[in-house]
């Protein structure tokens, strides 16, 4: 089955490469923000949902009309478009993700990087691997152990808040921008970047499901604000506690250095 869910993954992405530059038609999600979706989402997301339907399982996604979901029983949890403001402005740094909840925990993701030639993809107990230019290998995260030689992953498009402000000025690390939070992850899996703090509490289930077993298959760990795993069985889609992904050995450092009210933070501009 994950060998097919694989294929899938790949072609939703070619589809999304073949809209790739060109003028498309946008409508804006979020009428107190701007949150856009485009046709090309829209196809790769119909494509994956009618293929995933074979399964029997149940399936969310971001682009879903219907999302009431009982998280109590197996799930498909999908962006066919991740990085979609980067897909728009031209950016290479978009992918598709599918991942499997089962048990209220994810045992499967695919993460798709067409532009890039990449694909990620974990189960659990069985590692990570990636799929590059035909070759595959499995990829582990970085050993870096302090913060001062470290790399921390952030995000365009957006100004700094007050979070990022006293992180730059206390952590010292060297940053890299990422537009779409499945590359910023599968690149701490891949040990290209050490950590990354989400600072917003905007991302959803199916913004982290794929990526977050690659990390933690590849050795990476990912926990919310107060150090707590994502449970994905809350009724809640969005992650309202944020979260903070690294290579596992500087976990704990980030959190000495975090803010105590970092969650209030992110929410002022």
């Amino acid at each position: 089955m994950y060998e097919d869910v694989i294929e899938i993954a790949k072609h939703a992405g070619d589809i999304l490469v073949s809209y790739y530059g060109k003028k498309l038609d946008i409508r804006n999600k979020d009428s107190n923000g701007y949150d856009p979706v485009s046709t090309a989402d829209l196809e790769a997301n119909k494509f994956i949902c009618d293929n995933l339907k074979n399964y029997g399982y149940q399936v969310l996604s971001e682009e879903s009309e219907d999302k009431s979901i009982d998280f109590s029983k197996p799930t498909w949890i999908i962006d066919p478009l991740d990085g979609t403001i980067g897909f728009l402005n031209k950016s290479k740094d978009f992918c598709t993700m599918i991942g499997l909840m089962v048990n209220k925990k994810i045992v499967f993701g695919v993460v798709y990087v067409p532009m890039h030639d990449k694909l990620y993809y974990a189960e659990k107990d069985k590692g990570a691997w990636l799929i590059h230019n035909g070759e595959k290998k499995q990829i582990h995260v970085s050993n870096i152990d302090t913060l001062n030689r470290s790399s921390r992953v952030v995000r365009p498009f957006k100004r700094p808040n007050f979070l990022d402000v006293i992180l730059d000025s206390k952590l010292k690390c060297r940053n890299k921008i990422l537009g779409s939070l499945g590359v910023r992850l599968c690149n701490i899996a891949e040990g290209e970047i050490d950590f990354y703090v989400n600072n917003s509490c905007t991302p959803s289930k199916w913004d982290t499901a794929a990526a977050q077993i690659i990390v933690e298959e590849a050795g990476g760990k990912i926990t919310d604000f107060y150090n707590m795993p994502l449970d994905y069985s809350k009724e809640s889609l969005q992650w309202e506690n944020s979260f903070i992904v690294s290579n596992g050995i500087l976990h704990e450092q980030i959190f000495q250095e975090l803010p105590k009210n970092a969650l209030e933070m992110i929410k002022l501009r």
